[in-house]
């Protein structure tokens, strides 16, 4: 885990510190030895844990967005397979 904003982030990427999950606007901008690839239509797994004593409203708000899209995309493979999910 690193404290450093967006740019630094990219540039520890480009050293071959880790990866990382941007939006397509960093892709235009570039960065050396960086390469971009689109995650398009896929689920994404995540985990996100937090404090109880750090109540924060964004990161509520985010997780709520998370589920409601997880269950669309449960609904989706469902119906996809013909319920034979």
């Amino acid at each position: 885990m690193l404290d450093v904003g967006r740019e630094a982030l990219l540039h520890c990427v480009g050293l071959g510190m880790g990866v990382t999950i941007t939006t397509s606007a960093d892709a235009v901008i570039g960065y050396p030895d960086v390469t971009f690839a689109e995650i398009l239509d896929e689920p994404l797994p995540f985990s996100a844990f937090w404090s109880p004593r750090n109540d924060n409203p964004a990161f509520r708000r985010f997780l709520s967005a998370a589920r409601i899209q997880s269950r669309a995309w449960k609904r989706r493979e469902g119906a996809d397979t013909g319920g034979m999910s």
